[in-house]
């Protein structure tokens, strides 16, 4: 740090002002129109809220193995559509969970789900 900094002084200076420049106050990400110029730990917040809904979603639909990882991935996949205007025909889930497959088709709001074990969901046949 010496070669960049020539006391403590600016060493802490450039460290406040970083730490300004990243973080995302609380009001902003509460904001249903916000624009968030870094992902930091307080985005996965988002996901975390959104993991607990689809656990009830998929509970309520009958699916009740569903994982925590697969959740994630459910969950982050979900925020790419609403946050990055990813369109969910181009966002397709590839899994060996059966009850996530099931629950991409039930529930509305998720991309696709194949499992490759499947013949229905063969490449030859998805991504024809």
């Amino acid at each position: 740090m010496e070669r960049w900094f020539t006391n403590p002084l600016h060493f802490n200076r450039a460290k406040r002002k970083l730490r300004n420049f990243v973080t995302t106050p609380t009001s902003t990400l509460k904001r249903a129109n916000r624009k968030i110029s870094f992902h930091d730990v307080a985005t996965t917040r988002d996901i975390t809220v959104s993991i607990d809904r689809f656990h009830e979603l998929f509970h309520k639909n009958g699916l009740h193995r569903v994982s925590v990882p697969d959740l994630i991935i459910v969950s982050t996949a979900k925020y790419l559509i609403d946050f990055f205007d990813l369109p969910k025909h181009q966002l397709h889930i590839i899994t060996l969970d059966k009850e996530l497959r099931k629950g991409s088709k039930v529930i509305q709001e998720l991309p696709n789900a194949y499992d490759p074990a499947e013949p229905a969901d063969a490449a030859s046949k998805v991504f024809a």
